[in-house]
C-alpha cells in the first residue's frame, strides 16, 4: 500500500515538473511575440497539475512556476529577486490564484470520492434487497438495472429483462387501457406515481403489489429515467380480502337483523335474505325450504337463481335423496365441494336440473321439527371458509327467530289487521269526529285531504284544517247529523292542501253513540266523485256530440249528390256549434272557381259559383294549415274580401276546416259567429270530424257516380261478349261433333276397301303392294281413334253429368282391367289400399284412370318393365299437416318408371294434340290428356303432374271427398 502511494505521489509531481517546463518553454518562445500570455502559460500548468494531480503536485507546480517567472520574466531578468512593486504584486496574484485553484480542485476530487464510495455503498444495498424490487427505467420505460429482490419477485434474471419494456408486468386489462405509459406520463409530470395493484411474473402467476415509481432528472431538469420500488403484497391483500369478506357477512346478518326487528312481513323477509346472502357469498343460487306437516317433503319457500315458476311449487326429498333432507338428518351444516363426487346423498332433481356443483346447507332451527333449511348453491366448484359456514348458520339463525317472533304475534296482527283493513283497505276516507268536530280517527285516505300525517290531525278541527267557508258548511252539516240523531248522505266541497282546486266529496255520516246510546260524535265515510261527476258531465258532453256525428253520418248517407251531403251536414252541425253562418265550398283549381254547396259566405248562397279570389287570394288557400281560426275578424289590419263582407254583416269570429281528401284541399267548411272567440277547442275539433267525414262523403259521392257509369258500360259490353262467346262455342262443338261423326263413314269405306284387298288380291300384289295396303289400313285404324278420341272429348263438354259417390276401388279395378296394354307389356300395377269414397261420374272417371294408366305403361323405355303406383291422399295428412288446399278433397296418385316429362311441357301435354314424341315411338292420338283434364273439371276437380326426365312421372288427380256436399 505505501509503495502504490508512493509511486502514485511520483506520478503527480512527475506531471507537476512536466507542464511547469512545457509552460516555460512555451513562454520563453512566444514572449517576445506575446508578452501578456506569459502568466496565462504558467496558470495553465497549474491547473492541468492539480486536476490530474492532487494538491501537492498543483503546490509544486505553483512553486516551479513561481520561480520561472521570476527569473525569467520579472526585472531584473535571470535573478531571483524582484525588484518592482508591480513585479511583486503579479508574483503574489499569481502565487494566490494558483493555489486556490489547487485547492479547489483538491475539494473537488475529494467530492467525487465520496460519492462514487456512496453510490458503491447504495449499489450494495440495492443489491442486497431481497424483499423490494428496486430496479431503474430509461425515459421510454426499459429496464436499466435490476436487483436481487426485484429476480425474486418478478422471476427474471437480469439477462432476461435488461432492455426489455417494463409494460411485461402488468395484466391484460391494464395494457388495454394503457396504464403503464399513463403512470410514466404521471411520474414524469408530478415526480412521482404510487399505486397498488396486480401484476404478473415471468411464470404468468399474479401477485398484488406496491409500487413507487419516481422520475430521475439532471441538474438542468432533463428526464434521466425512472426509478422504480416494488413490493408483493398478495398475503396482505388476502388478509384484507378475508376481513373485508368477513365484515360483510357481519354487515349483512346485521342488516338482515335489523329487517327482522323492523317487522317486515316473513315472506318479504324471505326474499331479502336469500337475495343478500347470494351477494355477500358470490354464489349464482340460494333458497330457503320449509318442511312440510307430513315430514318427508321440503316446499321451496323462496329463492334466487332458480326459474321463477318454482318458486311457492317446487319441492325437495328428505333423508338422503337430497343434500336439505342429508342436512336434517345430520342436524348441522354440510358442505358440498363438488355434488359428483358426492356419496353421502343424491343430488335432488331440483339441483341437478339447474347444474349445481357446490353448495352449503344449514338447518332453520326454532321448533320440533326443524323449520327448514337454508341453503346457498353455484355452478362453479368452490370451497367454502369456516367464516362462510358460520354466516350462513347465522343467517339461519336469524330466519329462525324472525320465524317464532312472526307466528307469536300472528294472532294479535290479525286482530290488528281486522281493523286496519276496514280503514285502510278502501280508497275513502274514513274519520270519526267528537262532539266538538275535532278528529279523533281517521285512515289514510282521510290524512291525504289535509295533506298532513294522521297524529298531526287528530285533535284538530275542520276550522284548523280546511279554509273558512268551507270549514263552516261542513260544521253546519256535522252540528245537524248529530242533532237529528239520523244519517245522511251529503254531498260536500273540499280544497285538498296545497291545491287551487275544489274536489266533491260523497260523505255518508252516522251519529256515534256510547254505551247507553248518549251522542258522542260521528262516524263519517267519504268518497272523492270529483272525477266521476267531471266523467259523467264529459260522457255526457260526448254523447250529445257522437249522437250529433251519427245523426250527421246518417244523413249523408242518406244523401246522394254531393249538395245534399253538404246541406245534411250543415243542418246538423248548427245544432252543435253555434254560429250564425255556415257554409261548405268546393274549390276547382283547374277553373279558379270555388262552388257554394250549402249554406252562404259573403252573400253568396248554395249553388252559387265564384272566383276563389272573391273569397280569398289563392296562394292562402294553398298554403295554410288545415285548421284556420280567427277569434275576431276586426282585430286583423288586412282581411280578404269575404271576411271584410261577413264583418259588414256582423260577423267576428271565423273557423275554417279543410276539406282534404288524401292530403289534397278540395274545399272548406267555414263558420262564422257574431261574438270574439266564439269557438271553444271542442268546438273546433267537432269541426275537424265533421270536415273529415264531409270530405270522405263528397268523395265517395262523386267516385260513387263515376263507379255506377263504369258499371253500366261494363255489363253491357259483358252481356254482349258473353251472347257472342255462347253462340261461337255451340257453333264449334256441333261443327267438331259433325265433323268427326262425318268423317267416319269414308274412313270406314276406306279401311273396309283395304281389307277386302288384302284378303282378296295379296297374292297378286308383290311385297311393295302388301306393305302400302298394310299402311293404309294402319292410317285408317289410327284415324278412326282420333275421331273417337275427339268424339269422346266433343261428349264431355256437351254431355250432362249427374255426379254421384264412387267407390275409388271399384273404379281403379275396372279401368285395369279395361288395359289391352297392360298384358302386352308385363306391367305391373300396385293399387294401395284403401282408397277413399269421391264424388264423380263413373263413365268419365274409369275413361281418366284408363288414360292415366295407358300412359304410364306406355312411356315406358322398350326394355324396361312398367312399375305402376296408385294411391290416394286426403286433404291433411296423419299429424294434421295441410297436404294442400282443401280438406274435404282427396288426390289419387298413378306414378310409373317411364321417360319423364321436361318442365316445361308439363302444362302443355293437357293441350289438344299436343305430343312430345313421335307416332312411330310412342304411338297415340295426342288427346288422352286433354280427356283427362276435361272430364276431371266436370266433375268439379283438378288435375296436374310432377316430373323428372328419366326419373318417372307422377299425375295426380284432385275429386270432392264423400263427406262434401255436393
Amino acid at each position: 500500500m505505501h509503495n502504490a502511494n508512493s509511486s502514485w505521489q511520483l506520478r503527480n509531481y512527475s506531471i507537476a515538473v512536466l507542464a511547469s517546463a512545457i509552460a516555460l518553454l512555451f513562454s520563453l518562445l512566444i514572449s517576445p511575440l506575446l508578452e501578456s500570455v506569459t502568466f496565462s502559460m504558467f496558470f495553465t500548468a497549474v491547473v492541468l497539475s492539480s486536476w490530474y494531480g492532487d494538491r501537492g503536485s498543483g503546490a509544486l507546480a505553483t512553486f516551479l512556476c513561481s520561480l520561472a517567472i521570476a527569473y525569467f520574466f520579472l526585472p531584473p531578468i535571470y535573478s531571483l529577486s524582484v525588484m518592482t512593486l508591480d513585479g511583486t504584486i503579479r508574483l503574489g496574484l499569481f502565487v494566490s490564484i494558483s493555489l486556490l485553484t489547487s485547492e479547489l480542485n483538491a475539494a473537488r476530487k475529494r467530492a467525487e470520492s465520496k460519492l462514487q464510495e456512496s453510490e458503491n455503498r447504495y449499489r450494495a444495498m440495492v443489491e442486497a434487497v431481497q424483499d423490494y424490487a428496486i430496479y431503474r427505467l430509461d425515459p421510454q420505460g426499459r429496464v436499466v438495472t435490476w436487483n436481487a429482490g426485484a429476480e425474486r419477485i418478478e422471476g427474471y434474471t437480469a439477462r432476461e429483462i435488461l432492455g426489455e419494456h417494463f409494460s411485461c408486468f402488468y395484466i391484460a386489462s391494464d395494457l388495454e387501457r394503457g396504464h403503464p405509459a399513463h403512470s410514466l406520463q404521471i411520474a414524469a409530470s408530478q415526480g412521482k406515481f404510487a399505486e397498488e395493484g396486480w401484476r404478473v411474473r415471468k411464470d404468468g402467476s399474479q401477485f398484488w403489489a406496491s409500487v413507487l415509481l419516481t422520475a430521475i432528472r439532471d441538474k438542468q431538469g432533463s428526464l434521466l429515467g425512472f426509478s422504480k420500488v416494488l413490493r408483493e403484497m398478495t398475503a396482505r391483500k388476502q388478509t384484507e380480502e378475508e376481513l373485508r369478506v368477513r365484515a360483510r357477512q357481519q354487515e349483512a346478518i346485521a342488516q338482515l337483523g335489523q329487517l327482522a326487528l323492523s317487522g317486515i312481513n316473513l315472506t318479504a323477509l324471505m326474499d331479502e335474505t336469500v337475495t343478500l346472502v347470494a351477494q355477500t357469498l358470490n354464489m349464482e343460487y340460494c333458497k330457503i325450504l320449509e318442511l312440510l306437516p307430513q315430514r318427508d317433503i321440503l316446499l321451496l319457500r323462496a329463492g334466487i337463481g332458480w326459474q321463477p315458476e318454482l318458486v311457492g311449487r317446487a319441492t325437495v326429498s328428505t333423508g338422503t335423496n337430497s343434500q336439505a333432507g342429508y342436512t336434517l338428518l345430520f342436524n348441522q351444516p354440510v358442505v358440498v365441494t363438488d355434488i359428483n363426487k358426492e356419496t353421502r346423498f343424491r343430488s335432488s332433481p331440483l339441483l341437478f336440473n339447474h347444474g349445481i356443483i357446490s353448495g352449503i346447507s344449514a338447518i332453520v332451527n326454532g321448533h320440533k321439527p326443524p323449520w327448514g333449511v337454508l341453503g346457498v348453491h353455484s355452478t362453479r366448484q368452490r370451497t367454502f371458509s369456516q367464516n362462510d359456514i358460520n354466516f350462513l348458520q347465522g343467517v339461519a339463525n336469524i330466519l329462525a327467530e324472525a320465524i317464532d317472533r312472526s307466528e307469536s304475534a300472528q294472532a294479535l296482527q290479525e286482530s290488528y289487521n281486522l281493523l286496519q283493513s276496514v280503514l285502510e283497505g278502501t280508497n275513502d276516507a274514513v274519520f270519526v269526529k267528537d262532539r266538538q268536530g275535532r278528529y279523533q280517527l281517521l285512515n289514510t285516505a282521510a290524512a291525504r285531504i289535509f295533506g298532513n300525517a294522521k297524529d298531526q290531525i287528530v285533535g284538530k278541527d275542520d276550522t284548523q284544517l280546511l279554509p273558512i267557508d268551507i270549514a263552516a258548511a261542513i260544521r253546519e252539516t256535522d252540528r245537524r247529523i248529530m242533532t237529528r240523531g239520523r244519517a245522511e248522505v251529503v254531498e260536500e266541497l273540499v280544497r285538498k292542501a296545497g291545491s287551487l282546486h275544489t274536489y266533491l266529496y260523497l260523505s255518508t255520516k252516522d251519529p256515534y253513540r256510547d254505551a247507553r246510546g248518549n251522542i258522542i260524535g260521528l262516524i263519517g265515510v267519504a268518497r272523492d266523485i270529483t272525477e266521476r261527476k267531471r266523467a259523467e258531465a264529459a260522457l255526457f258532453r260526448s254523447n250529445q256530440r257522437l249522437e250529433t256525428l251519427q245523426a250527421i253520418d246518417r244523413a249523408i248517407l242518406r244523401a246522394e249528390s254531393p249538395e245534399q251531403i253538404a246541406q245534411a251536414a250543415l243542418e246538423r252541425l248548427t245544432s252543435v256549434i253555434t254560429c250564425q253562418h255556415a257554409a261548405v265550398i268546393l274549390f276547382n283549381f283547374n277553373t279558379g272557381e270555388a262552388q257554394i254547396l250549402a249554406g252562404q259566405i259573403a252573400l253568396n248562397f248554395a249553388k252559387s259559383v265564384v272566383p276563389i279570389t272573391a273569397l280569398t287570394p289563392l296562394e292562402t288557400v294553398r298554403q295554410r294549415e288545415p285548421t284556420l281560426y280567427i277569434e275576431d275578424i276586426a282585430s286583423l289590419s288586412s282581411r280578404t274580401p269575404a271576411l271584410e263582407r261577413q264583418l259588414q254583416e256582423g260577423s267576428r269570429s271565423f273557423l275554417a276546416v279543410a276539406l282534404l281528401v288524401e292530403d289534397n284541399l278540395i274545399g272548406d267548411l267555414t263558420l262564422f259567429a257574431n261574438r270574439p272567440a266564439a269557438f271553444s277547442p271542442e268546438d273546433q275539433a267537432i269541426a275537424s270530424e265533421i270536415a273529415t267525414q264531409l270530405a270522405i262523403a263528397i268523395q265517395q259521392s262523386r267516385l260513387r257516380e263515376q263507379l255506377q257509369n263504369y258499371a253500366n258500360q261494363l255489363e253491357q259490353r259483358v252481356t254482349e261478349r258473353t251472347a257472342a262467346l255462347v253462340e261461337a262455342n255451340n257453333e264449334l262443338e256441333a261443327f267438331g261433333y259433325s265433323v268427326s261423326h262425318d268423317l267416319r263413314a269414308p274412313l270406314r269405306s276406306m279401311q273396309g276397301l283395304a281389307q277386302a284387298l288384302q284378303e282378296d288380291y295379296s297374292d297378286l300384289l308383290d311385297s311393295d303392294g302388301q306393305e302400302y295396303i298394310e299402311r293404309i289400313i294402319a292410317s285408317a285404324e289410327r284415324m278412326d281413334g282420333l275421331i273417337q278420341d275427339l268424339l269422346n272429348y266433343s261428349r264431355l263438354s256437351r254431355a250432362e253429368m249427374k255426379l254421384r259417390i264412387l267407390n275409388l276401388t271399384e273404379i281403379v279395378t275396372e279401368a285395369t282391367s279395361q288395359l289391352e296394354t297392360l298384358r302386352s307389356r308385363q306391367a305391373q300395377i300396385t293399387i294401395e289400399q284403401p282408397l277413399p269414397e269421391v264424388i264423380g261420374h263413373r263413365t268419365t272417371l274409369i275413361q281418366v284412370l284408363i288414360n292415366l294408366l295407358s300412359n304410364a305403361i306406355k312411356f315406358v323405355p322398350a326394355n324396361k318393365q312398367p312399375q305402376v303406383r296408385v294411391w290416394a291422399e286426403v286433404g291433411r295428412g296423419a299429424e294434421g299437416q295441410e297436404l294442400y288446399p282443401s280438406s274435404s278433397r282427396i288426390r289419387l296418385w298413378v306414378e310409373d318408371n317411364g321417360i319423364g316429362i321436361a318442365p316445361e311441357h308439363q302444362e302443355q301435354i293437357f293441350n289438344v294434340f299436343e305430343r312430345l314424341h313421335g307416332e312411330e315411338s310412342y304411338p297415340g292420338s295426342g288427346i288422352g290428356l286433354a280427356i283427362v283434364r276435361k272430364g276431371v273439371e266436370r266433375m268439379g276437380g283438378q288435375v296436374g303432374v310432377e316430373s323428372v326426365i328419366g326419373q318417372g312421372s307422377r299425375f295426380w288427380i284432385e275429386l270432392r271427398t264423400a263427406t262434401m256436399k255436393t
